[in-house]
């Protein structure tokens, strides 16, 4: 990996690379985990089990090159591969981990090392970013939601972030303009820990009268800029007792176009 001088290079020399106080990666996910442990349980019925084969384990013959981080917010996110390489960072492969998360694979433990322990490169990008070594990542993702039943004049960009709001946190607002053509909803993204799909209602006040609105989750997934290809589709690989027992091709989702 080349880097760009930039200024000095706060070079830690640990093992990991510490955030906030001493706090690695790892013991930042693991907190968040403990915290978000039982809430928003979608059901009470009864819990369907998977038993996972102990030795089930993906991308292990690559632990050591590979950097996990999550991005400040979703402009960083879109644009973090031209990021890393006006930076001078290269040898580098982008991979989506949902929500904010990317993983970045690099061809030698030395690259990825010199990554997470520089912090003076990452810290305007990420928050936090560390070796990933096979720790678990807490689950988010990005849920983009659209309004329905909006009166014309209330239809403000505060007003649709704060319905967002009461759904997930906002991670990129809302950002109708008078020169839309289409002012009958607006679209936010949030920031939610459950996989299911959003659907709910919502009033608002306004001079003493009351509006209900609707909020509805898109369909369609997203995919950030700068994980997309012109051609071509992404493999999964499945390693178990250190041998490839499967694959299967996923094609790429479209990305909805965004104002960056």
């Amino acid at each position: 990996m080349h880097r760009k001088e930039n200024g000095d290079v706060n070079k830690i020399n640990q093992k990991k690379a510490f955030i906030r106080d001493g706090i690695s990666y790892s013991s930042t996910l693991m907190k968040n985990i403990q915290e978000t442990k039982g809430v928003n349980d979608e059901s009470q019925e009864a819990v369907k089990v998977v038993e996972v084969h102990r030795e089930t384990s993906v991308f292990f013959y690559l632990q050591g090159r590979l950097v996990v981080g999550r991005a400040i917010d979703v402009k960083v996110l879109i644009n973090l591969k031209d990021s890393l390489k006006k930076a001078g960072i290269e040898g580098f492969k982008l991979h989506y981990l949902r929500g904010l998360n990317v993983l970045i694979a690099f061809d030698n433990e030395t690259d990825a090392s010199d990554l997470a322990l520089n912090v003076n490169i990452w810290k305007d990008w990420f928050d936090p970013l560390d070796i990933w070594d096979g720790q678990t990542l807490a689950y988010e993702r990005l849920a983009w939601l659209k309004f329905h039943g909006f009166p014309l004049h209330l239809v403000e960009n505060k007003v649709f972030d704060d319905v967002a709001s009461l759904f997930g946190k906002v991670v990129k607002g809302a950002q109708l303009s008078s020169l839309d053509w289409d002012l009958s909803t607006a679209c936010v993204g949030v920031l939610v820990d459950s996989g299911a799909r959003i659907s709910g209602s919502a009033f608002l006040n306004w001079k003493n009268k009351k509006f209900k609105v609707w909020v509805l989750e898109e369909l369609d997934d997203w995919v950030p800029d700068c994980f997309l290809k012109k051609y071509g589709r992404s493999r999964v690989l499945m390693i178990v007792k250190g041998k490839l027992i499967g694959s299967r091709r996923m094609s790429l989702i479209p990305i909805r176009k965004m104002k960056r």
